[in-house]
């Protein structure tokens, strides 16, 4: 009796089939999820994708090629999770891709990196690759304007491009802007006060004072106290004083919607080291396991040296900066919230103090140390002293403080 065909085993490439079936089916559900900002199936997606990285990453990215939902830029950060540690690869490779639309490679671009020549000379080659380069710093600026994490890392990239073109056409890309975003274009105006700048910080003053605010009249008296032109402290005092006057009384006190940002999770102050500088560092808590933090370096004869704010960090990243701060001989307390706010206070005086400019991200970062914003009256500050009641009376540690200030060591 013949025997029939036996059915064997499925191929190779069916099984691969039935694999990518499966992870497609996978991001479809991660994406009705985040369409119905159901937060929990979303994680519960993500990590079901974690399992299957390679089929994932290759769907993940085939799926950013294509014009899709608002989950894209959602996808962008997930390529990153899913191909770490060659990510970099992965992300450069959507954004060097014409087909992707504008946000996908201008998110892609923004999370690779860039080398470390010549970084606005690559920023421009790559704005320049879009097609529509003013369109997508617009539309990034305007959906990101509300004072979240993401959206202030968002703004700050948006700010570096504009600080990479030269002045004219940055001034001509600022006003369009300025005239498509109303109401959003704040807090980016806030910080392009602070560029050195001068007919860009005119418009923007300009613009602050139109539409001023109580953060807006802050911002204008901060660059009235620090910017480098004198004619611009003076048009920023005259702004400041006009939106607090009764021309401006109206606009100032109108109703802005108070923002509550995240729990804040750690908050660590650095020693001051052999050149004076100290750093700051505040954490919120974003999700499970991941903080956003701020850090300000400051000393007492520049005040503001830098500021820098990362949106989104596995939690551990707080022990690596504690780590660093041990390395360099620094070391750590904590502090409390107040404590924070109250450095970030005395380091702005020193900048006025001293006629430092603040580095314009200042502006952005600045408001996350806030528990609201607008800011709560009540808000705690607390100031930061060296406890000097031990050292009373003791003219003999004055004296002997002074001798070793002559010594040789130090003649240098």
């Amino acid at each position: 009796m013949p025997r029939g065909k036996q059915r064997g085993k499925p191929s190779n490439r069916a099984r691969t089939v039935e694999h990518e079936i499966a992870v497609q089916g996978m991001f479809e559900a991660l994406e009705t999820a985040l369409e119905a900002r159901d937060a929990e199936t979303v994680q519960r997606a993500i990590q079901e994708l974690k399992q299957h990285r390679t089929a994932a990453a290759k769907e993940c990215e085939r799926r950013l090629l294509k014009p899709r939902s608002s989950a894209s830029v959602f996808l962008v950060d997930l390529l990153q999770t899913l191909t770490i540690p060659k990510h970099e690869a992965a992300l450069h490779r959507v954004a060097k891709n014409r087909t992707a639309p504008d946000y996908v490679r201008f998110s892609a671009q923004r999370l690779a990196g860039w080398n470390t020549t010549d970084v606005a000379g690559q920023r421009l080659t790559f704005l320049d690759s879009l097609s529509n380069p003013t369109g997508i710093l617009t539309s990034i600026a305007s959906a990101e304007m509300t004072l979240s994490v993401d959206g202030i890392a968002a703004i700050e990239e948006v700010l570096r491009y504009l600080q990479a073109m030269p002045a004219n056409r940055r001034l001509g890309v600022v006003a369009n802007m300025a005239d498509a975003m109303s109401e959003s274009f704040t807090s980016l105006a806030s910080a392009l006060a602070h560029v050195d700048d001068p007919q860009l910080q005119e418009l923007v003053i300009a613009w602050l004072r139109e539409h001023s605010s109580g953060p807006t009249v802050g911002v204008l008296e901060r660059v009235s106290r620090t910017a480098i032109d004198p004619g611009i402290r003076l048009a920023a005092a005259e702004a400041a004083f006009y939106s607090t006057g009764n021309a401006g009384r109206q606009a100032t006190d109108r109703e802005i919607e108070q923002i509550k940002l995240p729990a804040i999770g750690t908050t660590m102050l650095s020693n001051v080291d052999s050149d004076g500088e100290q750093i700051v560092v505040l954490s919120r808590e974003r999700a499970p396991g991941w903080i956003g933090f701020v850090q300000l370096y400051w000393d007492d004869t520049t005040g503001v040296r830098d500021i820098f704010g990362v949106a989104y960090a596995p939690a551990e990243s707080l022990e690596d900066i504690r780590d660093d701060f041990e390395a360099e001989g620094r070391g750590a307390v904590e502090a409390s919230p107040g404590e924070v706010r109250g450095i970030f206070q005395a380091a702005l005086e020193v900048s006025a103090r001293t006629g430092h400019p603040l580095p314009p991200e200042f502006e952005l970062w600045e408001p996350f140390i806030h528990d609201a914003w607008p800011v709560d009256d009540n808000e705690s500050v607390e100031t930061t002293e060296l406890d000097d009641a031990p050292f009373a009376g003791r003219d003999d540690l004055v004296a002997a403080s002074a001798e070793l200030f002559e010594h040789e060591w130090f003649s240098t």
